[in-house]
């Protein structure tokens, strides 16, 4: 039975080759539920059978059963050791350089760089989390793992929008090993849902008027350059090229920040011009009344995104349109509309959320508005209290009530909303949130 079971696994990789790379979509449909099923199967046959064979060998050899469970073991704890530290050596000793992950965490390559990089980013949010291994069935060059996950706490700026923590991990995993390392993986991805802070910044709202609260993504041709009105404070987050950035302010400006981590300040601010150069992943906080222009300095095209807090111009609505010049192009990704903001000190946090098939998340703003924007996929949305969703395919704010949500649609959250995402068809899907927390001060 464990032997039959484990042919199945092997023959996973062989079924996409035999039919061109298409899968029959049933049996891609029921691929979990066989993997948990095969596992149910011989799980405990396999211990047995391991459970024995271990007892008559004085020591693992390389390649048996025996050893390539020891394998599993080590990976996990190599996983494990990863995430709890940030530093991806430990896996140098069990997973092979050439790596290959039949079922990536979405937006993840399927090498061990993705591996690394998905144990680094659950490192971010959640370094006290545990991978549990609870049983190992191994047969020739494949093994298979029932694994349970003990969550760790949440150390994310996000914790206070995100209201019920995803699933790291699949239960079950499937592996092939060679020379003593893992060189291939399947696992149980579904359901699986990464939330990563981009860049967060402390912001000051100095006047009690609602704010047409705004996500948008400008696009910059080659040395094409933009001066925006000045208005409220905005969050510069540059997503490819390179840019120099001229920001004057009427007196000192101690909380005008860049950063290309989060949390990091260059420079002390007390300049009333200043000259930056900004690269891609990095981000500049523009404080209230700041004069900015904006030129790119990359050979090529430029992306940038730009979160706003400007005062409408129209009482009750949106501003009016900027003009912009040769070059430059705009795209609403959420928000545009007025919505209360409190006045004073507020966090302001620009994160990513990628959820796998049949993945969901809710999502709050009791403590401030929230943005939500579908870069890709698809998805299904159930949203409670004030809300509007603005359409990408006309800039229509509608209802958001059990509408589906596409690519380039955006949805404005006001205070003491909430609001669940799941995704729609296989997905995956990648979404921008936008979240405004205030501060408390001491009076």
């Amino acid at each position: 039975m464990m032997s039959s079971g484990l042919a199945v696994a092997r023959r996973l990789p062989h079924l996409e080759e035999a039919t061109g790379g298409h899968v029959n979509k049933e049996f891609a449909v029921r691929r979990p539920i066989l993997l948990s099923s095969l596992l149910t199967l011989f799980i405990v046959v396999g211990v047995v059978l391991i459970g024995g064979s271990y007892l008559m060998q004085p020591a693992a050899l390389p390649g048996s059963a025996v050893g390539n469970t020891e394998v599993i073991r080590r990976f996990y704890a190599a996983a494990n050791e990863t995430i709890a530290t940030g530093n991806a050596m430990a896996l140098n000793a069990v997973v092979a350089p050439y790596f290959v992950d039949q079922d990536p965490v979405p937006g993840m390559k399927p090498d061990r760089s993705g591996l690394e990089s998905y144990l680094a980013a659950l490192h971010a949010v959640v370094p006290n989390t545990e991978l549990l291994v609870e049983a190992v069935v191994a047969d020739g060059d494949r093994a298979m793992a029932r694994v349970a996950v003990r969550r760790g706490q949440w150390q994310t700026p996000l914790s206070s929008a995100v209201v019920d923590q995803p699933k790291p991990w699949g239960s079950v995993d499937v592996f092939r090993i060679a020379d003593g390392k893992v060189v291939e993986h399947w696992g149980q991805t579904d359901d699986l849902t990464l939330v990563r802070p981009v860049t967060e910044a402390i912001l000051n709202i100095p006047t009690p008027s609602p704010r047409v609260v705004s996500l948008d993504r400008f696009t910059f041709a080659s040395s094409a350059g933009w001066d925006p009105p000045v208005g409220g404070p905005c969050l510069l987050f540059l997503e490819t090229g390179s840019f120099r950035l001229e920001v004057t302010t009427p007196e000192p400006a101690p909380g005008a920040s860049r950063s290309a981590k989060i949390g990091s300040l260059a420079g002390d601010g007390s300049d009333a011009q200043q000259v930056v150069n900004l690269s891609s992943g990095e981000s500049f906080l523009v404080p209230a009344g700041a004069r900015l222009t904006l030129n790119n300095a990359s050979s090529g095209e430029a992306r940038i995104l730009i979160a706003s807090f400007s005062e409408p111009r129209i009482p009750g609505g949106a501003p009016l349109a900027d003009d912009l010049p040769p070059g430059v192009s705009r795209r609403t990704l959420a928000g545009g509309l007025a919505t209360d903001v409190q006045v004073g000190p507020a966090a302001l946090v620009l994160g990513q959320v990628t959820l796998a098939r049949n993945a969901r998340i809710s999502l709050s703003s009791a403590e401030g508005p929230a943005l939500i924007a579908v870069g890709t996929g698809r998805l299904i949305v159930e949203s409670w209290g004030r809300a509007w969703l603005m359409r990408g395919s006309d800039g229509m704010s509608v209802d958001p009530d059990e509408q589906t949500m596409a690519s380039g649609d955006g949805l404005l959250m006001h205070q003491g909303g909430l609001t669940v995402v799941h995704v729609a068809g296989d997905g995956p899907a990648l979404v921008h949130i936008l979240t405004l927390r205030a501060l408390e001060t001491n009076r």
